[in-house]
């Protein structure tokens, strides 16, 4: 274990939380829109309920986006963390619980982005009907 590894948990860690809060900062955005179930018979309120749908969307893709992104600035650091786990067979005495911690840490970033571009995706289906 090296200080490398502690300070990359620590990194993850914090960036986890920080995307946590605000995603879920906008996440009322997301909701809102998809409770929006047909064109409204206002043309201003179709507009507005568009141009919400429209901003949503775009704004949920981003987070997806931000997600993937992160993962692959550590993906390198992850596969360096299995190839190291292979040299030693996996061997239980070389284990180390933040080594895996930061490993899975990695992990957690596609699945979020997959996560995100699901809800990205029924937003899109949301503009798809309001438009």
């Amino acid at each position: 274990m090296s200080s490398n590894t502690a300070s990359l948990v620590s990194a993850i860690s914090v960036m986890l939380a920080a995307y946590g809060f605000l995603y879920n900062s906008v996440r009322n955005r997301f909701d809102a829109v998809k409770r929006i179930r047909s064109k409204s018979v206002d043309t201003d309120q179709q507009k507005e309920d568009l141009a919400k749908a429209k901003s949503a969307r775009t704004l949920c893709a981003g987070f997806s986006l931000v997600a993937l992104l992160i993962f692959f600035i550590f993906l390198e650091q992850a596969i360096s963390e299995f190839e190291q786990a292979v040299d030693v067979n996996f061997s239980l005495h070389d284990y180390s619980t933040l080594e895996v911690a930061l490993f899975v840490l990695i992990f957690v970033w596609p699945l979020i982005a997959l996560f995100v571009g699901k809800e990205a995706l029924a937003l899109q289906t949301a503009t798809t009907t309001l438009e």
